[in-house]
């Protein structure tokens, strides 16, 4: 039997809105229904009546109107929004609580926004920095209370250190630190500057790179600037990014010969640090693309990471080269070099070693993580037994449960006459202490792979395996850093018992005169669960069983002429401790629909779940919805999570069960009342708006995510004002000064006291 073929379609993009009304119509009994019909997205119009459209959330004026041109935001409102985002970012900040926090830390989502059209205001209407720049530091303007500096605050200290340079009359010195102060010096400097001259841009007056650092601003960054003698010194335009004082160990940087071939030299910035504990690091490659200094890459550097600049090829082309050390569990270890250069702009990459190497240990190693009774498992597997052998192998243990993962693909496949004699074996491994426990329960398991895969996955969760010479391998910082989240747990390492399960049943063949369940529990197999039903024109009934492994698995059993066939569902991605089944046969149509409720094991956090954080809750369950269509059963809807104590399925009315859902459209958040839902999708959108791509499709996008959330809610306050002022800014940006001034006026009407109408209102004037 092919498994792949009866793999659920997930269909994420057919609204949920016809399901909610079918579910509001009487059920009926249990007749045997008609073959059912394809399941459509869209009811006839005869059967149901078209629900009402929501109200747009901003319709353009349809008559002329005076024109009166938009002007550029004034500085004083940019910096108050500025200020305002730092507040909200300090707020967050100061009720962060590590262990329980979950989300972003660098920055609270509102405030994020608003930097990010702060800094594209800066950069559209004020290139060359806002004017009297300086007293914003020097007066305590700006908030300097903020412990990840937003970009734009940035973009203005490199104005203020030029504006502050030319009043002071000040001259740089090579290598020789400078302090700044403003006109009425404060108690500590606002700016300590560390010049470097070099040559930047190819013409006969000097330039320097000046190193800036901030401690009341919490900012370390480098401003390149030319030397002229009118003028003193000048900002060169560029993308230079700043790094962040208190979190940083160590921040360098160096010139390097020409990376991306324009003759002159490039340079990078080399950052160590923390967030919150773990260690990290970024490689910043800047050079010239025009007449602005670029970041050309960000490049990630991961503890034990290297990298060297150099003609590596002495071909003429300096490149920058990462080493990457690379292992997976057993030994398995090699280096994956990473190769940067630049055309202009362009970046030229190239990486070498990136998979394992083909010796037996990291083929083994792999075949720990490929899936049972593929061709993949199975050549991994042989070339790893044919390479490891009792005089090489890491260790005796190791070799021992290569054999078992060997036993496991011979009995996915039904192969258990070599899958017996390969269990058998471990009994002539007599200096292996982990094949001395297999071996036991081998000897206890009735001569079934399934039971004896069972009994070991049941030792692994009682930690036996780590009395033995795999302990070093089996701790959770070796299985993450070997496998990362590949393993899908660590009890599958030492027998794979679901895929053993999953890959076993696929291919059972079960004569029709024979009772399913009874046959599939007579043959070792065992159920959290069995539901039986007619769901199809036949008089044999249906079967619906639960497997409870580390995620769920699900299983419809339907009659055939030759047979049964089994239909492999997967859902629930965490284990589950119990679960219940509703079903309800839906008109027009008599279409079934079943509704899956699993109640997650304790083992699963509360915190896991972003919808239940801050509840008080103990308890988590997932509800999903499957149809039968076409004899296959599909699921029709992403999933519902319900925070609490879960309903009893069997007691809710149809109404009732309605109401564990909200209707929604493909893209549109399910839980309107929370702003959190909306910021992914909203982010995305707001991206494209900064980047001037496809305005008036981003405009209807903004527009759909409006669509059923109600002005009273908590996530109306958060987002609407967003919405409104993407919108507006997306017609200013087309050059639509008429359609975006009303949309601006109606956000200031509308949400006075939002930001967002701060940065409406700076627009369009009194």
């Amino acid at each position: 039997m092919n498994y792949n073929r009866f793999m659920p379609r997930i269909r994420f993009l057919i609204t949920f809105s016809p399901l909610l009304i079918l579910l509001l119509l009487p059920a009926c009994a249990a007749p045997t229904p008609a073959p059912l019909p394809r399941l459509t997205a869209s009811p006839p119009p005869s059967e149901i009546a078209p629900s009402p459209s929501p109200s747009p959330l901003f319709t353009p004026p349809q008559t002329p109107a005076p024109t009166l041109p938009l002007r550029p935001p004034d500085p004083a409102t940019l910096v108050r929004v500025l200020n305002y985002g730092i507040g909200l970012e300090r707020d967050a900040w100061n009720q962060f609580d590590y262990p329980t926090f979950h989300g972003d830390f660098l920055t609270f989502p509102e405030a994020r926004g608003l930097f990010d059209f702060i800094q594209a205001d800066l950069e559209r209407y004020y290139p060359d920095g806002l004017p009297n720049a300086e007293a914003l530091f020097s007066e305590g303007t700006l908030d300097p209370n903020i412990w990840f500096p937003p970009r734009a605050v940035w973009l203005l200290a490199q104005t203020a250190v030029v504006n502050l340079l030319r009043e002071s009359q000040s001259t740089l010195t090579p290598n020789t630190p400078l302090l700044l102060f403003a006109s009425s010096p404060i108690s500590e400097a606002t700016f300590t500057l560390i010049p470097t001259p070099h040559e930047l841009d190819g013409d006969p007056t000097p330039e320097w790179l000046v190193e800036v650092i901030s401690e009341a601003y919490n900012l370390r960054g480098w401003i390149p600037l030319d030397e002229t003698r009118d003028d003193g010194y000048t900002l060169i335009p560029n993308d230079i990014h700043h790094e962040n004082l208190a979190r940083g160990e160590s921040t360098t940087f160096q010139f390097t010969p020409d990376l991306n071939g324009d003759g002159l030299d490039d340079w990078v910035t080399h950052f160590d640090g923390q967030a919150l504990g773990t260690q990290f690091g970024e490689l910043k490659v800047y050079g010239r693309v025009g007449l602005q200094l670029k970041l050309l890459e960000t490049i990630a550097l991961k503890p034990g990471y290297t990298f060297d600049i150099d003609d590596h090829f002495n071909i003429g082309v300096t490149k920058i080269r990462v080493a990457i050390p690379r292992s997976l569990n057993f030994e398995c270890t090699w280096q994956q070099l990473n190769w940067y250069r630049w055309q202009g702009a362009e970046k030229k990459y190239s990486t070498n070693n990136e998979a394992p190497p083909d010796t037996p240990v990291c083929l083994a190693a792999q075949a720990f993580t490929a899936p049972l009774s593929t061709r993949e498992a199975i050549d991994f597997l042989t070339g790893a037994l044919m390479g490891v052998l009792p005089e090489n192998t890491p260790s005796p243990d190791y070799l021992a449960l290569l054999r078992v993962h060997q036993a496991m693909l011979y009995a996915a496949r039904h192969d258990d006459p070599r899958a017996i004699a390969t269990l058998d074996s471990l009994a002539q491994f007599t200096d292996s202490p982990f094949a001395e426990l297999a071996s036991a329960y081998w000897a206890t398991s009735k001569a079934s792979p399934l039971i004896f895969c069972e009994q070991m996955q049941a030792a692994a969760q009682r930690r036996e395996p780590e009395q033995t010479d795999l302990a070093p391998y089996l701790t959770p910082v070796a299985l993450f850093t070997a496998y990362g989240d590949s393993l899908s747990s660590y009890e599958s390492l030492i027998c794979p018992l679901r895929q053993l399960v999953i890959w076993r049943m696929a291919n059972e063949a079960i004569p029709a005169a024979h009772p399913p369940v009874e046959t599939l529990q007579a043959r070792g197999y065992s159920f959290v669960g069995t539901y039986s039903l007619n769901i199809d024109a036949d008089e044999e009934p249906e079967w619906i069983l639960a497997q409870a492994f580390d995620q769920t698995m699900w299983w419809i059993i339907d009659s055939a002429a030759n047979g049964w066939i089994l239909h492999p569902i997967q859902g629930f991605k965490r284990p589950i401790q119990s679960f219940q089944i509703r079903v309800e046969l839906l008109k027009p149509g008599n279409t079934l629909a079943f509704f899956l409720l699993g109640t997650y094991a304790p083992t699963v956090p509360v915190s896991a779940f972003g919808e239940c954080i801050g509840q008080g809750v103990s308890e988590v369950s997932e509800l999903w919805v499957l149809v039968w269509t076409d004899n296959i059963p599909n699921f029709f809807s992403p999933p519902r999570i319900l925070c609490g104590e879960p309903p009893i399925l069997s007691d809710l009315t149809p109404e009732n069960l309605l109401s564990l859902f909200i209707p929604f459209s493909s893209g549109v958040p399910t839980q309107r009342n929370d702003p959190s839902d909306y910021y992914p999708l909203l982010e995305e959108q707001e991206a494209l708006l900064l980047a001037g791509n496809d305005l008036v499709n981003i405009r209807k996008n903004l527009q759909s995510l409006s669509e059923g959330l109600s002005i009273d809610s908590f996530a109306a306050e958060k987002i609407i004002p967003r919405l409104l002022f993407g919108i507006g800014l997306s017609y200013e940006l087309e050059g639509d000064a008429v359609a975006a001034r009303a949309a601006y006026l109606a956000l200031i009407a509308q949400w006075p006291d939002s930001p967002w109408a701060w940065l409406a209102e700076a627009r369009v004037g009194p």
